[in-house]
């Protein structure tokens, strides 16, 4: 159960994403399905089927993550809750920690993740939250201020993103 389905070995903390959709908890009282992109439909409609006549559900589709269309679907939940979301990784990490942030327990959050080439990364400098194709570990340049980032191989749940930070921010001048 849970969101994600290990931690990768040697302690970094990457997620390792399940190959299959996680199943749809009979326990739940209602249940909020959300999907982004065209990958994540027949994910979505399963899910949806399988609630069936389990509770209430709504459903929420979208091209990419709009943190106000979450936050929306969000406040209408309440406890009980199940909360399913499938699409793009930067998408589904995102919208997970607006999940957490919106007070949903782990027990509440299924998730499966479509593609894993985009990354949300959060830039030390401006302080901005992008989507940018990159790996853990690699390097990225902020859209925001145009800063070459190293993208550090942890993931703050809390954030739903990667850390960025500087490349020359180790260079003594």
């Amino acid at each position: 159960m849970g969101t994600i389905a290990e931690v990768a070995p040697g302690g970094l903390s990457l997620p390792v994403w399940p190959s299959e959709p996680e199943t749809v908890d009979a326990t739940g009282r209602s249940y909020l399905l959300l999907g982004f992109g065209p990958e994540a439909a027949s994910v979505v409609d399963t899910w949806a089927r399988d609630v069936g006549a389990l509770g209430p559900s709504t459903i929420v589709r979208s091209a990419r993550f709009d943190p106000a269309a979450v936050t929306a679907a969000l406040a209408s939940t309440r406890c009980g809750v199940r909360i399913m979301v499938a699409g793009p990784q930067d998408d589904v990490l995102m919208t997970l920690a607006a999940a957490r942030e919106s007070g949903a327990e782990p027990e509440e959050l299924r998730s499966f993740v479509t593609r894993t080439d985009v990354l949300p990364v959060f830039c030390a400098h401006c302080r901005a939250t992008n989507s940018v194709e990159a790996v853990p570990g690699g390097i990225a340049v902020c859209p925001a201020c145009a800063t070459v980032l190293d993208v550090h191989p942890h993931l703050s749940a809390v954030r739903g993103s990667f850390l960025g930070s500087d490349t020359t921010a180790r260079e003594l001048t």
